[in-house]
C-alpha cells in the first residue's frame, strides 16, 4: 500500500510538541536536581552535628552545610514557585535554622507552611518543629496551643505521642514537676523513635530527682541508659545522673558499682574527671573523709583547670569548713574554685562562702581582740566576764528567779558599776563584743545555716551584755530560731515574755507583744481601759492573778471586741505560763477556740489543745509523759525557797547542745542488699512498682509521736 505524504501542518506540530516536552522536562530536572542537592547538603549538616556530640554550639563545619542547603532551597523557592516540593523546601529551610540556632527564622518558616500549604502533609511536622522552636524561645504558651492543636488534629500515632512528648519538656522547663513526669509517663513507652524515648526516660528521672523521689529518678534513668546503645555521650550523662540518683537514695554501694563500671567503659572519654568526682562525693557522704580528700587531691593534680577539679575544690573547702573547722583552709579552697574553671556551676557559691569566711575570720579576730581587752580591764579578777554586765538597771530586782528579769550571769551588775567606771570604757567595750556576736550570728544562721552556732553567740549577747542595745535583738533572734516547734514553743514564749518586760519600748518588744497576742498599747492606745490595764498588770507589775480578773472583766463586758480572742489568749498563756495551772489554761483555750474559731490567737492554740486532748484520750503508760515545763514564778517573801530554776540560757542549752551542724556526709549509709538486676522486659514496670512501694510504706507507717 502507498504510503501518503505527511502533511507539513503534521510535521510542524510534532517539532513544537517534541520542543515544549523537552522544555519541561528540562525544568522538571532542574527544580528536582535542585531539592536533591538541599536535602544532600542538609544531611552532611545532620551528620557533623552527630559528631560533634552534646556540645551546644554548632560547629563551622556544620554551619556551612547548612548554609549551602539554604542557598539551594531559596533558589528553588525563587526560580519554580509553583513546584511541587515547596512546601518541602519550607519544612527543609525552617530546620535548619533551627540547627543553626536562629530560631526567629526558623519559625518564620515553619509558620510560612503551615499558613500557605494548610492542606499539606507536612503541616503535623512542621507544628512539632515549630512548638520546638517557640520552646527554645522561651514562648512556652505559644508551644503548648501549637501542640494542642496538633493533638486535635492527630489523635494517635507517633506525631501525637511527640507531641505529648514535648508538653512534657514544656512543663519541665516551668518546673512544673508533677505535671512534667505526668506527661512523660504518659509517653515514655509508646515514642518510636528510639532517641526520643531515651530522652524522655532522662526527663522522667530529672523530674524525681527534684522531687527528692529517688528510688524512681534511679528506676527511670536506668532505662534511659538502657536504650541509649548508639550514643556515647547521651550513655555517658545518663548514666552518671543514674549514679547520682543512687547516692541521693543513698545506695551508695550500687552508686560506686555503676561509677567503676564506668570508669572502664570510658576510660578515654573527655570528662572522665567527673566519674572520679562522683566517686569522691559517695566516699564522703559513706564517712570517710580521709579517703574522699585524697581522691578529691588526685582529681586536682590529675585533671587540672577542669570543672571537675573546682568542684573538687568546693568540695574541700566544705570538709575544712564543717569537718575540720578550719575556716582559713576552707577560705583557700573556695577561692581556688573560680581559678580551676570559670565556667564552674559551683563558682557563684565559692565566692560567697568566701566572702562569708572571710568576714567571719575577721569578726573571730575582732572579737577574740575586744576579748583580751576586757580581760586587761578586769584587773585580774577571777570571773572576767562579769566586768561585761555594767548595764544601768541591771541591779534592780536581781535577787528574783522570774524569767521576767535578768539573766543570772548578770545579777550582779550593780556590785561592778563602780569597779567598771575605773576601768576605762566597759560599756563601750560590751557593746562592741556584742555588736560583733550578732554579726558572727547571722552570719553562722545565713550564710552558713548553723542555728545552733548562732543561738550559741546570741546567747552571749543576751546573757554578758544586757545592757547594750543589741540584747533585745539577740533575744528577738533567739524566739525566731526556736520557732513554733512544740518542744520548744513554750520556751520561745519564755524568751517572748521576757523582752516584752526588759524591752518592752523596743522594736523587738513591741514586735514580741504582737507574738505573745497581747495588744501593743504602746501603738493602739485605742484599746479599752480594762485590756490595757491588764497588761500593765502583767508586764509592768508581774501581778498575774490580777491581769485575768481584768482580762476576765473585758470578757464580760465587751465580748464583740476585737481585741477578746487576745484576752482569752492571754488569759491561757498566764495560766500556763504564769499561774501553772494547765487545767484553767486548757479551758481557757479551749474556749478561745469555740468563741473565736477563725482568730489568728484560736489557729495558733489549736494544736496545742488537740495534742493534749490526744495525750488524754490514749492509755496509760509505764512511764508518764513530763509535762511542759512553765517558768518559775515569783517567790512569795517568806516562804521557804526551793532550789532555784535554771535561767534561760540554762535552759536553751540543756534543749539544744550548742555543737557545729554536722554534715550530710556524717549520716550513715543504709545498708541496702543490692537486688538481681531484673530483666530488660521488667524494668520497664520498675517505676509503677516503685510507686506502689512507696504507697504500700505510706499506710503502714505508723503515726508520728505527739
Amino acid at each position: 500500500m502507498k504510503q501518503l505524504p505527511t502533511p507539513p501542518w503534521f510535521a510542524r506540530w510534532r517539532i513544537v510538541t517534541l520542543a515544549a516536552t523537552i522544555f519541561a522536562l528540562q525544568g522538571c530536572g532542574a527544580y528536582f536536581n535542585t531539592f536533591y542537592n538541599t536535602k544532600k547538603f542538609y544531611k552532611e549538616g545532620i551528620e557533623e552535628q552527630k559528631r560533634r556530640g552534646a556540645d551546644n554550639k554548632p560547629t563551622s563545619t556544620e554551619i556551612q552545610k547548612y548554609d549551602k542547603a539554604i542557598e539551594k532551597a531559596s533558589k528553588l523557592l525563587q526560580l519554580h514557585p509553583k513546584s511541587r516540593y515547596v512546601d518541602d523546601a519550607l519544612l527543609l529551610l525552617g530546620e535548619c535554622f533551627f540547627y543553626k540556632q536562629e530560631y526567629l527564622k526558623a519559625q518564620r518558616k515553619f509558620q510560612e507552611l503551615i499558613a500557605i500549604f494548610p492542606k499539606s502533609g507536612l503541616v503535623p511536622r512542621a507544628q512539632i518543629w515549630l512548638a520546638k522552636t517557640n520552646i527554645e524561645l522561651n514562648d512556652y504558651a505559644g508551644a503548648e496551643l501549637v501542640l494542642n492543636a496538633l493533638q486535635q488534629r492527630e489523635k494517635k500515632g507517633d506525631l501525637a505521642n511527640q507531641a505529648q512528648y514535648f508538653l512534657g519538656e514544656i512543663y519541665f522547663r516551668q518546673e512544673r514537676l508533677p505535671e512534667a513526669a505526668k506527661a512523660f509517663e504518659a509517653v515514655v513507652r509508646k515514642l518510636g523513635d528510639e532517641k526520643m524515648r531515651g530522652a524522655a526516660y532522662m526527663r522522667l528521672g530529672e523530674c524525681y530527682m527534684t522531687l527528692q523521689q529517688y528510688d524512681l529518678a534511679a528506676a527511670a534513668l536506668r532505662r534511659a541508659g538502657s536504650i541509649a546503645k548508639n550514643d556515647a555521650d547521651f550513655k555517658f550523662h545518663v548514666r552518671l545522673q543514674y549514679a547520682d540518683a543512687l547516692k541521693n537514695d543513698r545506695r551508695f554501694d550500687e552508686a560506686l558499682n555503676v561509677l567503676n563500671g564506668m570508669l572502664k567503659e570510658f576510660s578515654t572519654h573527655r570528662d572522665l574527671a567527673l566519674i572520679k568526682l562522683a566517686i569522691a562525693d559517695c566516699t564522703r557522704l559513706q564517712g570517710k573523709i580521709e579517703t574522699a580528700i585524697k581522691q578529691y587531691n588526685a582529681i586536682i593534680e590529675n585533671h587540672q583547670r577542669t570543672d571537675a577539679s573546682a568542684a573538687a575544690f568546693f568540695a574541700l573547702g566544705e570538709i575544712h569548713e564543717r569537718y575540720n573547722g578550719d575556716y582559713s583552709k576552707a577560705k583557700e579552697c573556695y577561692d581556688n574554685v573560680r581559678r580551676e574553671s570559670g565556667r564552674s556551676d559551683k563558682v557563684t557559691e565559692a565566692a560567697s562562702r568566701s566572702k562569708a569566711l572571710g568576714d567571719l575570720i575577721k569578726l573571730k579576730e575582732t572579737i577574740a581582740t575586744l576579748e583580751r581587752q576586757r580581760k586587761a580591764l578586769a584587773g585580774g579578777q577571777a570571773d572576767s566576764s562579769r566586768l561585761a554586765v555594767a548595764a544601768k538597771g541591771a541591779a534592780s530586782n536581781t535577787s528574783q528567779r522570774s524569767i521576767s528579769h535578768v539573766p543570772r550571769r548578770a545579777r550582779n551588775a550593780g556590785a561592778l558599776q563602780n569597779a567598771a567606771k575605773n576601768s576605762g570604757d566597759p560599756l563601750k567595750l560590751a557593746a562592741e563584743l556584742a555588736k560583733s556576736k550578732i554579726l558572727l550570728a547571722e552570719l553562722f544562721m545565713f550564710n552558713f545555716n548553723r542555728p545552733d552556732s548562732a543561738m550559741r553567740e546570741y546567747l552571749d549577747v543576751f546573757e554578758f551584755f544586757p545592757q547594750t542595745e543589741y540584747a533585745p535583738q539577740a533575744m528577738y533572734s533567739l524566739a525566731y530560731i526556736l520557732g513554733d516547734a512544740p518542744a520548744t514553743l513554750a520556751m520561745r514564749d519564755s524568751i517572748l515574755q521576757a523582752l516584752t518586760s526588759q524591752y518592752g519600748n523596743t522594736p523587738q518588744g513591741h514586735g514580741a507583744k504582737r507574738q505573745l497576742g497581747f495588744a501593743d498599747t504602746m501603738a493602739v492606745t485605742t484599746a479599752p481601759g480594762l485590756f490595757r490595764e491588764a497588761e500593765e498588770l502583767l508586764i509592768a507589775q508581774n501581778d498575774a492573778q490580777g491581769a485575768v480578773q481584768l482580762y476576765q472583766k473585758f470578757l464580760q463586758r465587751q465580748p464583740e471586741s476585737r481585741l477578746a480572742a487576745q484576752s482569752l489568749y492571754a488569759m491561757g498563756w498566764i495560766y500556763e505560763h504564769k499561774l501553772s495551772d494547765n487545767e484553767q489554761a486548757l479551758a481557757a483555750y479551749k474556749k478561745l477556740i469555740e468563741t473565736y474559731p477563725d482568730s489568728p490567737m484560736a489557729r495558733r492554740v489549736r494544736p496545742k489543745v488537740a495534742a493534749v486532748e490526744q495525750k488524754k484520750s490514749e492509755p496509760a503508760k509505764v512511764e508518764p509523759a513530763q509535762p511542759e515545763q512553765a517558768p518559775e514564778a515569783v517567790p512569795v517573801a517568806g516562804a521557804p525557797q526551793e532550789k532555784p530554776a535554771p535561767s534561760i540560757s540554762d535552759s536553751l542549752k540543756a534543749a539544744h547542745p550548742l555543737i557545729d551542724d554536722e554534715d550530710m556526709t556524717s549520716r550513715r549509709s543504709k545498708n541496702v542488699e543490692r537486688p538481681p538486676k531484673p530483666d530488660s522486659s521488667e524494668v520497664e514496670k520498675e517505676i509503677e512498682k516503685k510507686k506502689n512501694e512507696r504507697n504500700d510504706e505510706e499506710k503502714s507507717e505508723p503515726p508520728d509521736p505527739d
